[in-house]
């Protein structure tokens, strides 16, 4: 079995550190719908069995993006909801569902446990719930193994959150320390684990040259000045149009090469 795990793509009103500005639940900005048309394209040739998508709305719109490209029906399913189970976010309505993504089925219920879990997440801050959030990464990855055996053809797609895959769900499958490992995923990039009766093995990691050419710029540290595709999450106060980018080789924040207006909406960014 072979689990291809995605985050989101770029999503309108987030800051950095996961603290969402305004709407709890953004959709994709203008970039992120690139990005998910991008992972899609991509992915539409890995002869996908399965996928499943957290609720929350950036998820779905880069799941059904994959989902027509790869001609294969989701799930939306709370469990790969971000820290905090999406911010209390119950994801979108049952007609909204059936209306905007025709290719995945609308979330199942949480169980009393499950909302257990999800309780002591959001209750806690970071530093208490990361046992809490470990704990769900266990539960996620054994059920995941549980429904498709190592011994499997499967092949299935997570979409899902860079707080939860990276510092729960990669470290549960791999048995690795999470102060041990790095998972830090940028938007629409992918990450391929291989399950085998042997053990599980990571293929490729955080994965981005399908989004190679969508925002190219040159990295203004000396010391590094590498190319990079990547864009820091971060948004127009007004529209959600990108703000800063980011280098994925030293973590350089990067002035967008658009100067101090949006791109979108032609706006100076803040004010």
């Amino acid at each position: 079995m072979d689990l291809l795990i995605v985050r989101h793509a770029a999503a309108m009103q987030s800051g950095r550190g996961g603290e969402f500005k305004g709407d709890p639940d953004p959709p994709l900005n203008a970039l992120g719908r690139q990005q998910a048309a991008a992972v899609a394209e991509r992915l539409g040739r890995a002869d996908l069995t399965h996928l499943y998508s957290s609720p929350s709305l950036r998820c779905l719109e880069t799941a059904q993006a994959i989902c027509a490209a790869a001609q294969v029906r989701g799930t939306a399913v709370p469990w790969l909801s971000e820290w905090g189970w999406a911010w209390q976010t119950p994801g979108p309505a049952p007609g909204v569902m059936a209306s905007r993504f025709a290719d995945i089925a609308a979330a199942e219920a949480l169980s009393e446990a499950e909302w257990g879990m999800a309780r002591a997440e959001w209750d806690n801050p970071p530093e208490i719930a990361r046992p809490a959030l470990r704990a769900r990464g266990e539960t996620v990855a054994a059920r995941l193994l549980a429904a498709h055996p190592r011994a499997s053809l499967d092949r299935v797609c997570l979409c899902t959150h860079m707080g939860f895959s990276g510092a729960a769900l990669l470290p549960a499958l791999l048995e690795a320390r999470r102060e041990l490992a790095s998972f830090d995923l940028d938007n629409a990039a992918l990450t391929e684990v291989e399950c085998h009766e042997r053990g599980n093995f990571i293929v490729r990691a955080n994965c981005g040259r399908h989004l190679a050419g969508l925002t190219v710029v040159l990295c203004s540290d000396p010391a590094c000045a590498q190319a990079s595709p990547q864009l820091e999450d971060r948004a127009c106060r007004r529209c959600g149009g990108p703000v800063l980018l980011k280098c994925p080789t030293c973590r350089t924040f990067i002035p967008a090469p658009a100067g101090p207006t949006c791109p979108d909406c032609g706006r100076p960014y803040h004010g």
